[in-house]
């Protein structure tokens, strides 16, 4: 009877030491994946609130990102020596307007890389993860709660692409859903939209901001920069 109890706690000790084992090396694979720069991406979302929908393309290099909404002027941001700049081309015109770090500083709308980037505030990651499970390629991520006393949001995060695939914003104001529909990874050229021989235009000339995408580009999805408000 003796050597029985004994083998049982030495049988519950072997299985607590592999579910630990399991569990650090998660959480190692979890942290490399975390710090690891994000990809290369070509990525098509689609943004919903009430009857309003809208699609937009997301290009993401190392120090690139570009949003097209259809209807309005392209944009890319690139990070730079002195801070992230931003120059939108307004393809039918065959126009650049040009915005420096410094001039977006002036106009206090510099937004953060990792907004740009990854389409969502880090901070929302910061909500209680409900959810941690693989499907397919992709190991995914579930945070979920209150950002105030009067939204709720549910984030669906791709680790590994460093992007969401799937946020939902509840509150008084109704439900706005933002959606994955397209990814890929890009291993070679992007296709940022050329604007070579465009006739370029200094932003502190024109005394205008930069572009404000009409109508739902407002929106936590497709606006310059996703704050929790």
């Amino acid at each position: 009877m003796a050597a029985r109890e004994c083998g049982n706690k030495a049988m519950g000790l072997m299985c607590q030491l592999l579910v630990g084992a399991l569990w650090l090396a998660s959480s190692v694979s979890a942290g490399a994946e975390d710090s690891a720069p994000a990809p290369a991406v070509r990525a098509t979302y689609e943004w919903r609130a009430g009857d309003q929908v809208q699609r937009f393309d997301l290009l993401r290099a190392r120090d690139q990102v570009e949003r097209r909404v259809e209807g309005s002027p392209v944009r890319r941001w690139r990070r730079e020596a002195d801070g992230i700049g931003l120059i939108e081309i307004d393809v039918r015109a065959r126009r650049v307007v040009e915005f420096s770090p410094g001039e977006l500083r002036a106009r206090r709308a510099e937004p953060q890389w990792s907004q740009l980037a990854e389409l969502v505030d880090p901070a929302l990651r910061q909500l209680p993860e409900r959810k941690l499970w693989r499907h397919g390629e992709h190991q995914r991520q579930r945070f979920a709660g209150k950002l105030d006393d009067q939204r709720e949001v549910d984030l669906i995060w791709l680790r590994a692409l460093r992007l969401p695939e799937k946020v939902e914003w509840r509150g008084m104001a109704g439900r706005e859903t933002l959606r994955l529909l397209s990814v890929e990874i890009a291993d070679g050229e992007l296709g940022f939209t050329p604007c070579d021989g465009c006739l370029r235009i200094d932003a502190a000339d024109l005394g205008e901001g930069p572009h404000t995408e009409p109508g739902a580009a407002q929106n936590h999805a497709v606006s310059a920069a996703l704050h929790v408000h």
